[in-house]
């Protein structure tokens, strides 16, 4: 979908491996669109897929706690770009960094609200 808007940078992919009974048994995450070296260093590339890709592999881990931030992780990203924090091929002006710090501290404050529920 993303494609559409001109980025897919904001879309993970995974790969899994199911077992006999259909259950995954190995599973690994990227970023949908492979590597930028052009943007390396310039504060400009999109980190979002590479961050929901390690959300999604937190997410299928048979523990509670990452689930919990798995989860807390693509909703804080998913929000941020909602909120308009948002890198240049999205249509912001937020860079790498500004846009990671921004799903490191909602992800942080979803965390404590869920802790103290």
């Amino acid at each position: 979908m993303l494609p559409l808007f001109g980025s897919i940078a904001g879309s993970e992919s995974l790969l899994v491996a199911f077992g006999d009974d259909y259950v995954p048994n190995a599973l690994m995450a990227e970023a949908a669109h492979g590597t930028a070296p052009a943007l390396a260093g310039k504060n400009v590339a999109n980190p979002m897929a590479m961050i929901l890709a390690a959300a999604a592999l937190l997410t299928h881990i048979d523990s509670e706690e990452p689930r919990q931030a798995g989860r807390a992780i693509r909703e804080a990203a998913l929000e941020a770009v909602a909120s308009g924090v948002r890198t240049a091929d999205l249509g912001g002006h937020s860079g790498t960094t500004e846009f990671t710090d921004e799903v490191i501290e909602r992800t942080r404050a979803k965390l404590e609200v869920w802790a103290a529920l």
